[in-house]
């Protein structure tokens, strides 16, 4: 190859390095407002388990009554 060749292929090499290298920041700071959003906007699985706890619970107590009625009208009907 002559020198002019690879003067070229070097200075693309260096473009292509330097365009790597921008888009990649670019990509790691969209991650990162990714996780920012993701942290205000949605609850952790920490944070829920009391409330499905309380959920839960009330679920129960109202199926429970309903099967309480359900065998009381059988038994006494």
């Amino acid at each position: 190859m002559t020198t002019n060749k690879v003067n070229i292929l070097e200075e693309r090499m260096k473009n292509l390095i330097k365009t790597n290298s921008d888009d990649h920041n670019l990509i790691i700071k969209q991650v990162e407002e990714i996780n920012e959003k993701l942290d205000k906007m949605f609850v952790t699985k920490s944070e829920f388990d009391p409330i499905k706890n309380v959920v839960y619970g009330m679920i129960g107590l109202i199926l429970v009554a309903v099967a309480g009625a359900l065998i009381r009208l059988i038994l006494i009907g």
